[in-house]
Order: structure tokens, then sequence, then C-alpha cells
């Protein structure tokens, strides 16, 4: 996962073929999210899931309008289910309040 937050856009994480993936990212100190930007490759999965979580333990849905309704959280966990196509999860990017 590393990849998608190294600050590279050259770089992905790419998740798997079959089954779609997931990638956490872990943020300390706790960060107040008001908005998000994922760059996802040209052809990948883009039926994405937005967790967070302040103790990883209960996750919640990212709520709409994040710039009008923040959330203060320490992990973000991004779920790319199966949908069938063949289409694999590729992220070059994760950008908190870009």
């Amino acid at each position: 996962g590393w990849a998608a937050v190294d600050g590279d856009p050259e770089t992905a994480w790419v998740g798997q073929k079959a089954g779609g993936g997931y990638v956490v990212v872990e943020y300390a100190p706790t960060l107040e999210l008001g908005a998000l930007a994922v760059d996802l490759a040209e052809g990948s999965l883009t039926n994405v899931e937005y967790l967070y979580s302040l103790d990883a333990l209960g996750w919640r849905p990212l709520p709409e309008g994040l710039e009008t309704n923040p959330v203060t959280l320490n992990f973000l966990w991004l779920v790319f289910p199966d949908d069938g196509s063949g289409a694999v999860p590729e992220v070059f990017e994760i950008r908190p309040n870009p």
C-alpha cells in the first residue's frame, strides 16, 4: 500500500486480479479529513467503499460532503469489491485534504 501514499504519481498500489482488494492507511497524529482525492489508473476498478476509524475496530462509511461535514480519523480503509468485470484496482495516490 505504500505506493498509494508515497507522493510519487508514477508508482501505484495494485489490488488482486480476482476479488478486488483493499488498502488501509494509518494517520498519526489524528487527521481531520475535509476532502479526499484518490487517483486511479485508467481501466482501474472504480467501485470503492470508503471507511474510516479512530481505533481500527469500529468502522464507518465516509459521509457525503466532507467539506461541510469533516471527520476525525486515524485509519482510512478503501475497499474495492469485485464487480465481476475482471478489472483490478490500481491506486496512484490517496491524497487527504488536497
